[in-house]
């Protein structure tokens, strides 16, 4: 097992499994920050948090900085229920053209399939960083914040016993470099036109039965004991809802009427440079 690559990630960071509301919202303000105010996929959202209907079912991970005490990045797994109203965020999406078409989420039960969604690293996170001294060439196409992330949820997968394809839709690019590092996941549509090309893969349990390659390796197994450890198979989903936002933040008396104004708007109003 190569420790120099696990021991130097853990020095430097913690892969955290969101499972309070104060930890939800570190996950609904990292979100809003990179989707909404870096690149604008989403309209900026009082008080500060990116929260959708999928988050009711959902795991969330974070990644701590360990020096600074700060998350910096989160993803999440869509684990739709019997009793959920939706199903996967990309079921959403019409223009979605599954090929073949056996694969397509609609023709299994919600409790069998499984998303991942919603990555997002904080910008000056997204660097090289320690990979560069402990991953070989050909594993060095992603952030090792972005590894981790992935890492996370795919150790869940592995976890679980009833869900049988994890899906995602992603850039081919992307899928190209989880590829390299041994999470082959199968392209089972064209692209379409959301936030650039995306198109939809999937990794289906029968196939993907070994793990990452290389020193990435090493890392999936240690994170896969610390889930087992947190018993992470039988965790259910925290209830937050918007009441608990504005409480926590001291905004209880603010009504849903009353205008979302982004601090940077404030900034530029009052003259000062962002």
């Amino acid at each position: 097992m190569n420790l120099g690559l696990v021991r130097a990630f853990f020095d430097e960071y913690q892969i955290v499994f969101a499972n309070t509301k104060q930890l939800i919202h570190q996950v609904f303000s990292i979100r809003h920050q990179v989707y909404c105010e870096e690149y604008h996929y989403e309209r900026e959202a009082w008080p500060g948090m990116e929260v959708d209907v999928f988050d009711a079912y959902s795991h969330h991970f974070l990644i701590k900085h360990v020096e600074t005490d700060q998350y910096v990045g989160t993803i999440r797994t869509v684990l739709p229920q019997y009793e959920s109203e939706q199903g996967l965020p990309m079921q959403q999406y019409t223009a979605l053209k599954y090929q073949p078409e056996q694969w397509n989420p609609n023709l299994w039960s919600k409790p069998q399939v499984a998303e991942i969604s919603r990555l997002a690293v904080l910008k000056q996170y997204r660097s090289i960083g320690l990979k560069a001294r402990y991953l070989s060439r050909r594993m060095r196409q992603l952030p090792i914040v972005v590894i981790a992330l992935y890492v996370a949820v795919a150790a869940e997968y592995r976890l679980s016993k009833q869900r049988q394809f994890l899906y995602l839709t992603v850039q081919t690019r992307l899928a190209r470099h989880l590829k390299m590092v041994g999470v082959c996941f199968e392209q089972i549509g064209d692209e379409i036109d959301c936030r650039g090309p995306r198109a939809p893969f999937v990794l289906r349990r029968e196939v993907w039965n070994t793990g990452f390659r290389g020193e990435i390796n090493d890392l999936f197994t240690t994170v896969i004991n610390k889930l087992e450890d947190e018993n992470i198979a039988q965790q259910g989903f925290v209830e937050v809802s918007q009441n608990d936002v504005q409480v926590e933040l001291g905004h209880e008396n603010r009504t849903e009427q009353e205008p979302y104004i982004s601090p940077k708007v404030l900034k530029e109003n009052r003259g000062i440079a962002t």
